[in-house]
Formats: structure tokens, sequence, C-alpha cells
């Protein structure tokens, strides 16, 4: 009998290993172009951007517990926050990557383009790349899915050069509006967020028809999130402001 769930998790992780190589292996030019346009707009810092979908995603969360509406309908919504969440999630991480290809010395990030992007090209691809004068660096955001435990830790590790989510887990953060109360990041935060990814992706891919709605520890899995992804940021932030362009910093010192 207990062959099957060993069984049934090697399946999962055969698709999910699929769905990452198909999402890297279709190269979008006109993608990376419209996604290129999307960073110009000011759409503030990456991580102000994530608690504008995250506080509403959190409430949301807690809303529907009181919604007189059909358990279907109920769990509908719970499924779809989960989702959205998710992608919350993964557009931090790809729009703090291309802050780091934008602000950072190259020659901080240029040498490990190749461990990050193994993509090979024909001519006809190659052509297009050229005439939208897209960017190495835009080739290797687009060939990159975030909503992956070890593609965050990969990608990350090997930028900043020593375990992404080690340098994690000790960060401690502190409330701005009340210093008396401080929070502590902990291995709990960083597997509820790998629970959260696997569910989502369980959510879209391998649906149970039996699960009609989100336990309690599942939405608890939310809220580490929220609190794992303050301190992803301040550990990211660091690793820039010490790589930060010479040229850029210069421009900004005279402003």
């Amino acid at each position: 009998m207990a062959a099957k769930p060993r069984r049934e998790e090697a399946d999962k992780k055969a698709l999910l290993e699929q769905e990452s190589v198909q999402y890297m292996n279709a190269v979008d030019i006109d993608r990376i172009a419209k996604y290129r346009q999307n960073r110009k707009s000011p759409a503030g810092a990456p991580l102000r951007a994530f608690y504008a979908q995250f506080d509403p995603w959190i409430s949301g969360a807690n809303e529907v517990k009181q919604l007189s509406v059909s358990p279907s309908t109920k769990w509908l919504i719970e499924r779809s926050l989960v989702i959205s969440g998710v992608t919350a999630i993964e557009v931090y991480f790809r729009d703090m990557l291309d802050v780091i290809f934008r602000t950072c010395r190259a020659d901080v990030f240029a040498p490990k383009l190749r461990e990050l992007h193994k993509e090979k090209y024909d001519i006809d691809e190659i052509v297009e790349i050229y005439q939208k004068q897209i960017n190495p660096c835009e080739l290797v955001l687009a060939g990159l899915s975030f909503q992956r435990m070890d593609t965050v830790e990969k990608v990350f590790s090997t930028l900043i050069g020593k375990p992404f989510w080690k340098s994690v887990v000790p960060v401690q953060v502190r409330l701005k509006d009340d210093h008396t109360k401080q929070f502590e990041v902990i291995d709990r935060h960083v597997k509820s967020l790998r629970s959260l990814l696997a569910l989502r992706h369980e959510l879209v891919h391998d649906p149970d028809k039996h699960k009609h709605k989100l336990t309690e520890e599942e939405i608890s899995w939310l809220y580490d999130a929220g609190l794992l992804m303050f301190a992803c940021d301040i550990v990211l932030n660091q690793f820039i402001a010490a790589n930060i362009d010479p040229e850029l910093k210069s421009q900004t010192t005279k402003r």
C-alpha cells in the first residue's frame, strides 16, 4: 500500500518538472517586450506592489468565511485566493531579479547568467530578438518560473553567493509603527511557502474533487508567506545596496 503514495508523489514531481520545462521553452518575444513596457510604468517597488495585492488577499481569506453563499461558490473564491496569491509571490521574485539586473554592477551577475539560462535559439528567434532589441537579461527573466521553491533557491543563491533560504531564516522583522513588536523568520515560514506553492499547483493541475474548503493550517500558510516575503526583501535589498552600479549611485547622489 505504501507504494501508491510514493508513485503519486513521483507523478506530481514529474508534472512540476514538465511544467517548468514547458515554461522555459516557450520563448515569447512579444511577451518580453510587453513586460519591458509594463516595467517602465511607475508601479513602485516590488515589495510595495506585492503587499498591494497581498493585503486584500489576506482580508479576502478572512471575509470569505462570513459569506452567505453556497459551499461551491465559497470554495471557488478560496481557490482563487490561493492561485492569485502565489501569482503575486512569483511576480515579486521576477521583479526583484529585474531590479538586480537594472541596478547592480554587471560583473556581479553577468558571469552567472549561463547558470540561470540554458535556452538555445534558432536563427529566426535570434533575428526577432535583435529586431526588438531584447536584452539578454530579459531572456533570463522570461525563462524562469518562480512558482517553485527550488527555482527561487537556485536563482538567488547563485546571485548572492550563498544559500538564499538560509540567509532569510535568521532575519528579524520589527514593525515600523510599533518597535516593541518584533517577529523572527524561522524554518516554519519557509515550509509554509513551500506548502503554499504545492497547494497552488494541486489546485490548478490536480484538483482534489473531495476538497471543498481551505483548512486552518492552509490559511496560516498565507500569513507566513507574507512575513517571509518581507524578510526576502531585506536580504535582497542588502545585496543590491552592496553591489549597486557606481554610475547609478552617482546619478542618485546628484539629484
